[in-house]
């Protein structure tokens, strides 16, 4: 059994892990590797979702502290992509490329 949350009792924080593997899941299938999706979300999903796409192990101690407005880039890029970077270069699955990022 999961220990729910004191603020909003529907959710736990293996509910919110499930909620964001399926919402990954879903923009994944949707959406291509060149399209630009937008998520306008609370700061503590933002940290699940970061959890989820960067496949942080869910009982380690972190958290992403996400501005009112701050914007967070992440790039997928695909197998095909990753097979083509130089032997030296890591073969990476997501790139960060801004967090809590503010718009001027």
């Amino acid at each position: 059994m999961h220990e729910a949350s004191q603020y909003y009792e529907a959710d736990t924080r293996e509910s919110m892990f499930e909620r964001c593997q399926s919402i990954l899941e879903r923009l994944q299938a949707r959406f291509g590797e060149d399209e630009t999706i937008v998520i306008v979300s609370h700061g503590g999903m933002i940290t699940y979702l970061l959890y989820t796409i960067l496949q942080i192990p869910r009982t380690a101690p972190m958290w992403f502290e996400i501005d009112y407005a701050g914007i967070t880039r992440v790039r997928f890029h695909s197998k095909e992509k990753r097979l083509s970077y130089p032997p030296l270069y890591p073969r990476i699955e997501v790139e960060v490329l801004s967090i809590n990022e503010k718009v001027v």
